[in-house]
């Protein structure tokens, strides 16, 4: 008689329920900032680029302060809650942040076993920085889930397949798919 082995556990959790507990956890960190004062950046952000027509501003780049698809995201969020409120303009910076927890555990899962991506996404979830990032009305969210996106290796089926069920059907690769979001800013990373 053979034994079968159990599926990996986390904390008594199974992994999809652990990563649904961390993804909460990425959620309440990331929202409980999100309506403070705007940053001077921010309001600069606001006031020259999210307030201007949409056309225009999808034909302005003549500062770096401009993070061309946050600003034009923010822009479309101002203009569905008909509010300038900090948590409207920085909503599209909170959606990349929490789906940047997300695919840092596909990426991790790629490369290491259930427990050990587990512990990194909850790392990388209460991560200072990203926290901060998300809670800002600028493009870095974009970047890092972007970058952690590109890494996702194409051949992998099943996290192929979670990103489709993501993105309702998207049928390129992950770098695709970031090359086409963020297209007027190049990802880079020191490494190479």
């Amino acid at each position: 008689m053979t034994k079968q082995l159990e599926p990996e556990t986390f904390l008594g959790l199974t992994e999809r329920k652990a990563l649904i507990l961390i993804l909460i956890i990425s959620v309440i960190l990331r929202v409980i900032g999100a309506n403070s004062e705007l940053w001077f950046d921010e309001i600069a952000t606001v006031v020259n680029f999210v307030r201007l027509p949409l056309a225009t501003l999808l034909h302005t780049y003549a500062s770096a302060n401009n993070h061309v698809l946050n600003s034009v995201l923010s822009h479309v969020s101002v203009e569905i809650f008909r509010s300038e409120q900090p948590w409207v303009v920085r909503l599209p910076a909170l959606i990349f942040g929490i789906a940047g927890v997300w695919a840092f555990h596909l990426l991790a899962r790629q490369l290491w076993r259930s427990q050990v991506a587990l512990m990194g996404t909850f790392m990388f979830a209460v991560s200072y920085h990203d926290v901060f990032y998300t809670q800002q009305a600028r493009g870095y969210s974009a970047f890092l889930l972007c970058d952690n996106g590109t890494r996702i290796d194409p051949a992998d089926h099943a996290t192929l397949e979670s990103i489709r069920l993501a993105t309702r059907g998207y049928t390129g690769s992950p770098n695709t798919l970031c090359a086409d979001v963020i297209q007027p800013y190049p990802i880079s990373h020191p490494a190479g």
